[in-house]
């Protein structure tokens, strides 16, 4: 939306918000919601890397950036040793480009509302 109640303020005061704000998908989802089942035993490389399903996709992205992985175990809360998922960072950006062109479809929906019927 380019202007709500908040937005048009600070307009009014002299202060134009330049850009839309949104909610970032990866602090908003969370290592479950995009993770596979187990299907093999963790790597050498893999091993130490682990994340856990109540984690935030913005914890687990950062991991797999720093060890320069495209996939992690995602271990138990009750035992790390058990590998309950996996989780690709394919998946987890595939994830943000869904929730993104959800809020988009959305907002045009709601906008459409707005405008008047076409006669």
């Amino acid at each position: 939306m380019r202007r709500s109640i908040l937005t048009e303020k600070l307009a009014r005061r002299g202060r134009h918000v330049t850009r839309e704000y949104g909610v970032n998908p990866l602090h908003v989802l969370r290592v479950e919601d995009v993770m596979d089942p187990p299907v093999a035993p963790p790597t050498a490389a893999m091993a130490p890397v682990v994340t856990y399903p109540d984690e935030l996709l913005e914890t687990a992205m950062r991991k797999l950036r720093e060890h320069e992985v495209e996939v992690i175990p995602v271990a138990s809360p009750d035992d790390p040793a058990r590998v309950v998922g996996y989780v690709e960072r394919s998946a987890i950006l595939g994830a943000w480009v869904q929730l993104t062109r959800d809020e988009h479809i959305r907002e045009e929906g709601w906008l459409a509302r707005l405008r008047p019927a076409s006669r």
